[in-house]
């Protein structure tokens, strides 16, 4: 009861700061401005949220096993979570940000045009609360959810206060508003996190160098393809999603040798252990 009362409590703050930017488009600029708003989130979600859900899923179960078994392993643990989870989002949330307009008309028709600039801004909001995934699995494994709820509670007046002064100006400044606050929000928890395990900063930096230079490339291929074939259409999204992918690639094998060959080799690896699950007895 004691542990759940505090995973309780923390799921509940954080519903309730979640949901604030929709009540207030909702309350200041109506049902179709918080339409457009809602559809801007369908694909970020999806290919972003949706996968660092999952991936928490598991990592705080193994987390919380380390905590018993290797306590002074789970600062390792948790540096190597985020660093993958960083080589995923950083990525594919720079390549949603470029290539969002022509996306939410391929998508969803030429009706919510509108909501294009809105999943820009989405995409990198899903992006940066990705990375506080990893981090948050911390609290939660060393049963610290008290103060990750605390840290909520503290911020949540200036989250409150940023979204309601941004809603009359429109959903794209909401939208804004909502990564300025999400960034706020990961700064905190990142230096907080950073203080429980004992670990410096420029380790968890160290950990995001290879993202970083893998969102520069996508940037650098999906913005050179948006420059060139500004239409909004489907040609622009392939073609800017295949110069993303090899900008990225190429940023991360020039700029980032060991991560690119790690890849490589667990990529490699997979097919192995795939046949040896299916060859092993019983």
């Amino acid at each position: 009861a004691g542990y759940a009362s505090g995973a309780a409590a923390l799921q509940i703050v954080a519903a309730v700061g979640t949901r604030i930017d929709s009540v207030a488009i909702g309350r200041v600029l109506g049902a179709s401005a918080l339409g457009l708003y809602t559809i801007a989130f369908r694909v970020p979600e999806l290919v972003i949220e949706s996968v660092a859900w999952n991936v928490s899923q598991v990592a705080f179960p193994a987390l919380s096993k380390k905590r018993l078994t290797d306590r002074a392993g789970v600062a390792r643990a948790t540096l190597k979570l985020f660093h993958y989870q960083a080589l995923y989002a950083v990525p594919v949330a720079t390549g949603l940000a470029l290539l969002a307009p022509p996306l939410v008309v391929v998508l969803f028709s030429d009706t919510w045009r509108e909501a294009g600039g809105v999943m820009s801004a989405v995409a990198v909001m899903t992006g940066i609360s990705s990375l506080v995934f990893p981090l948050g699995d911390v609290f939660k494994a060393l049963a610290r959810q008290r103060l990750y709820v605390v840290l909520m509670l503290v911020q949540f007046p200036v989250f409150a206060g940023t979204i309601i002064l941004a809603a009359p100006h429109g959903i794209l400044w909401v939208a804004w508003a909502r990564v300025a606050v999400d960034a706020l929000h990961a700064a905190v928890v990142g230096a907080v996190t950073l203080r429980i395990l004992g670990v410096r900063l420029g380790a968890l930096a160290l950990g995001a160098a290879p993202a970083l230079a893998a969102g520069a490339g996508v940037a650098l291929g999906a913005a050179t393809v948006r420059l060139l074939w500004p239409a909004l259409e489907a040609g622009p999204v392939v073609a800017g999603t295949l110069a993303g992918i090899a900008g990225g690639s190429a940023a991360v094998r020039l700029l980032a040798p060991a991560t690119w060959r790690d890849l490589r080799a667990q990529l490699a690896e997979r097919p192995r252990r795939g046949r040896a699950v299916v060859q092993a007895p019983g």
